[in-house]
């Protein structure tokens, strides 16, 4: 659960970016609702809620995910190539990471 550059590149060439501007605020109240319900979950309370936690909450949201579903279809692409890689793109929109 590690966004590349390679991985970032290859979403945008199937405009996964743009499906992603396009419900920026939906893909963004999804991730953070992810963030609080690991909160609540975690056990013991002092643990850090890790962004690969996050991701694999949101990929559940993600499969029914009208919006995702329909880009699929319309660009004849197949769930499991792209689920992981769009959740992982959603989180470094809403948390980004700092620049190396």
């Amino acid at each position: 659960m590690c966004l590349t550059t390679a991985t970032i590149q290859k979403l945008k060439s199937k405009e996964f970016d743009r499906l992603f501007d396009a419900s920026k605020e939906k893909y963004g109240v999804m991730a953070r609702a992810g963030v609080r319900f690991l909160r609540e979950l975690r056990s013991p309370a002092k643990d850090k809620v890790m962004i690969g936690d996050v991701s694999e909450v949101l990929i559940s949201a993600i499969k029914v995910d009208a919006g995702f579903v329909k880009h699929l279809i319309d660009n004849k692409l197949t769930t499991d190539d792209w689920l992981t890689a769009f959740s992982d793109f959603i989180l470094e929109q809403v948390y980004p990471q700092d620049e190396l």
